[in-house]
């Protein structure tokens, strides 16, 4: 019977890039710019749920978090893909449960009235009936 050790003959699991501690620390500090420089770098994510009504005539879409100019394609997004169920609907943006920039907020508001979504996110500038519940005052 042999007493062959479990780990014997393989090559350690942790490797460890050549260079050293300076050099990863290095590595880290620019991995750490590019994901701040990102467009959506720092921004705080969005959390969406979206509720239809039985008979298609409204959807409802809860927004908690921050909404920043960063963030707003993606709220812009769901409302296109919304849309798309049945074209028409009332899309109502509900941000009672979040923050908002003043920046941010402005765009939502004005592609409310202006009954369109943008065309920086969505290529087709769909015809969309927004109403916006503006975030409480804190």
């Amino acid at each position: 019977m042999s007493s062959m050790h479990l780990g014997a003959g393989r090559r350690n699991s942790t490797a460890t890039p050549p260079g050293g501690v300076r050099e990863r620390r290095q590595a880290d500090s620019v991995r750490r710019r590019a994901m701040l420089d990102h467009p959506a770098g720092g921004a705080r994510k969005l959390r969406v749920l979206v509720k239809l009504d039985t008979d298609l005539a409204s959807a409802r879409i809860h927004v908690e978090g921050t909404l920043t100019q960063a963030n707003i394609h993606a709220l812009y997004s769901v409302a296109a893909r919304t849309n798309a169920l049945l074209s028409g609907m009332e899309i109502i943006i509900d941000l009672t449960g979040a923050r908002a920039v003043d920046e941010a907020l402005q765009d939502l508001l004005g592609a409310a009235r202006e009954a369109r979504l943008p065309e920086a996110a969505v290529p087709e500038n769909a015809a969309c009936r927004l109403r916006v519940l503006e975030p409480l005052a804190a």
